[in-house]
C-alpha cells in the first residue's frame, strides 16, 4: 500500500508541465502550408546539434503530413549555386531566392542554443522562426528548452536518455502545439 502511494506520489512530482512558448508576430496569418526548412545555426559546443535537429524537423514535419515540405536536396542546392553556407542567418536576398525557386508559403529558421549529453543529464534548448516567404515577415517564433527527466512517468520509466529521442520529443511536441494553435498545415 505504502509503495503504490509514493509510487503514485513519484509519478506527480516527476512530470513537469512545460510547454514550447510560442510567440505570434503577425496580426492576420497566412496560410502555412508549404514550408522550406534551413539548415539550423548550432550555437553549442555539440557539434551534432543542428544537423541533427534540422533532420528530424524535416523526418517529423513530413511524416505528420500537415505541412509540403520542400526536400533538403532542393534547399541545399539552391544555398549552394547562390554561394550560401548552412547555418547562416537568412538574409532578405537568401529569402527571396528560396521563394523565386519553390514558391513556399513560408520559410522554417532554427537556432540551438544549448546541447548537452552527458551520462546523467541531456538538456536541448531551441529557438524556430517562421517567416512569410513571399515578404519575409516574422509569423511566429517558438522557444523551447527540455531536460532528458522532465519525460519521467514513474521512477525512471519515460525518462530520456540520448540527445537524439529528447530531441524527436521536443519537436512532436512543437508541432502539437501549433496544430493547437491552429499555426500552419494544409488541410
Amino acid at each position: 500500500m505504502f509503495l503504490g502511494v509514493l509510487l503514485i506520489f513519484q509519478g506527480c512530482a516527476g512530470e513537469k508541465r512545460k510547454h514550447p512558448l510560442v510567440s505570434l508576430t503577425a496580426k492576420s496569418m497566412p496560410r502555412v502550408c508549404s514550408i522550406a526548412v534551413l539548415p539550423f545555426q548550432n550555437q553549442t559546443k555539440y557539434p551534432a546539434a543542428g544537423l541533427m535537429l534540422y533532420r528530424i524537423f524535416l523526418s517529423e514535419m513530413a511524416g505528420s503530413r500537415e505541412f509540403q515540405v520542400i526536400e533538403e536536396g532542393v534547399i541545399r542546392r539552391i544555398l549552394l549555386r547562390g554561394k550560401v553556407f548552412p547555418g547562416r542567418s537568412l538574409t532578405p536576398e537568401l529569402q527571396s531566392m528560396i521563394y523565386k525557386a519553390t514558391h513556399v508559403d513560408a520559410l522554417l529558421s532554427g537556432e540551438i542554443v544549448e546541447a548537452v549529453e552527458e551520462k546523467d543529464r541531456v538538456h536541448l534548448a531551441f529557438e524556430l522562426k517562421m517567416r512569410e516567404a513571399a515578404t519575409g515577415r516574422l509569423l511566429w517564433t517558438t522557444y523551447y528548452a527540455r531536460e532528458g527527466e522532465d519525460y519521467r512517468k514513474v521512477m525512471h520509466f519515460g525518462e530520456i536518455d540520448t540527445l537524439t529521442g529528447l530531441a524527436r520529443q521536443m519537436v512532436m511536441d512543437v508541432l502539437k502545439s501549433w496544430r493547437e494553435k491552429g499555426l500552419g498545415g494544409c488541410q
